[in-house]
């Protein structure tokens, strides 16, 4: 007896929950399949970047001499964006998606290969100790920058 109960159970569920099964609150009159569907509003870089898309950068950075022969701290940054509070005076500029970070060497070079997204097509290069900031486009997969006093 316990296992005709069971067996009537199981046939009751593998019906009932089998393709438009169920009750009648879920069934679909649009004609639609009832797998859920995801809606993004954002298209962030996170969101359009793909693995098949990505491409290795090489950089290559030298620092003149006028600005000393020192060791300077380099930021990469994917994106800037400029934030207006009325409670500060000025803008706020905001370097997002840190990319990497390095340090010169004693002769002003930095080298490094990066590995981005197909949708970068430039990045934000900032040297805090000689106040360079600036937008540099990738051309050809390489960034060949020079900095010199004025550039």
């Amino acid at each position: 007896m316990c296992r005709l109960i069971l067996v009537v159970l199981l046939l009751f569920m593998i019906n009932g929950c089998g393709p438009g099964g169920g009750d009648s609150s879920s069934a679909n009159n649009s004609g639609n399949t009832n797998e859920p569907s995801v809606s993004t509003k954002s298209s962030s870089a996170l969101e359009v970047f793909a693995y098949e898309t990505q491409r290795v950068v090489n950089l290559s950075l030298s620092i003149g001499s006028e600005y000393t022969s020192s060791q300077k701290q380099i930021l990469l940054y994917e994106t800037q964006k400029t934030i207006n509070d009325a409670s500060t005076p000025g803008d706020i500029i905001v370097y997002e998606a840190l990319l990497t970070e390095g340090v010169s060497n004693n002769n002003g070079s930095y080298e490094t290969t990066l590995t981005l997204g197909g949708h970068i097509d430039s990045i934000w290069i900032i040297i805090p100790a000689i106040a360079y900031e600036k937008r540099i486009n990738i051309i050809n997969n390489e960034i060949i920058l020079n900095i010199t006093k004025g550039s």
